[in-house]
């Protein structure tokens, strides 16, 4: 769903988790070929509340991908995964956008494709400068003395080359 962290599909062309889950089990369980195929919800679930939501609509279970994400078995940047498990910030902070992966897609040699170009991420000074206005923030890049790129390796708190 549309509510996952990391990289996705846009909000405008996606679907919330709960709307999602509950159609696609309709139409797995409708299916005698497919109805013994698992159905998993995903995007958002970060606790035992929203597992039963999943199972009510029911799905065989749910993944947790962000959630999870800062723990020591799952790959990433310690200091990226410390950042996230001292976050002290609620669903009304989080915003699925374009522009983190924009602006990685101008300096990586292997962009997102679209339509799963966008993250869902802890509103920042970036975003809410940007957010939506992708066509501006091609402008400022072509710039010469261009501040968006150095804002967005500070806020990445790393190279952007990755």
């Amino acid at each position: 769903g549309t509510e996952a962290g990391g990289h996705g599909c846009r909000s405008a062309i996606g679907s919330g988790t709960l709307s999602l889950a509950s159609r696609l089990v309709s139409i797995v369980r409708s299916n005698e070929k497919w109805k013994d195929i698992p159905v998993l919800a995903a995007g958002g679930i970060v606790d035992g509340r929203g597992l039963a939501a999943a199972l009510a609509l029911g799905c065989d279970g749910a993944v947790l991908g962000t959630r999870l994400w800062a723990s020591s078995e799952a790959r990433g940047r310690a200091d990226c995964k410390q950042r996230l498990a001292d976050a002290d910030v609620g669903p009304d902070q989080i915003s699925r956008n374009e522009i983190f992966d924009f602006l990685q897609n101008s300096v990586s040699s292997n962009p997102w494709p679209k339509p799963y170009d966008s993250s869902g991420m802890i509103r920042n000074e970036i975003i809410d400068k940007w957010d939506g206005k992708i066509h501006e923030a091609k402008v400022e890049l072509d710039k010469s003395e261009s501040q968006i790129l150095q804002d967005f390796k500070w806020a990445s708190k790393g190279d952007a080359e990755g």
